[in-house]
């Protein structure tokens, strides 16, 4: 199966928006993106740039890394979610 470019980071991106009450929209504008250029990268119509991921983790309140979480990692973070 062949994964979207911007994986993990897109699926944690979801989870932490989710998380954090705010919505997509406001997270673009907090990280100096417009909501159309975060929604691209979510949606897999562009590639995410590394200074978007250190700004949009910073607007999240959260370490850039925490957006490269994969397997075990998020699969646990994701049972705390429910």
């Amino acid at each position: 199966m062949k994964k979207e470019p911007n994986y993990p980071v897109t699926d944690n991106l979801r989870i932490l928006i989710r998380e954090s009450g705010r919505s997509q929209n406001q997270i673009a504008l907090e990280s100096g993106m417009t909501s159309q250029r975060l929604s691209d990268v979510m949606n897999g119509r562009g590639t995410i740039k590394a200074c978007e991921i250190l700004t949009i983790g910073r607007a999240l309140g959260v370490p850039y890394a925490e957006l490269f979480k994969t397997g075990k990692e998020s699969e646990k973070d994701c049972k705390n979610i429910s």
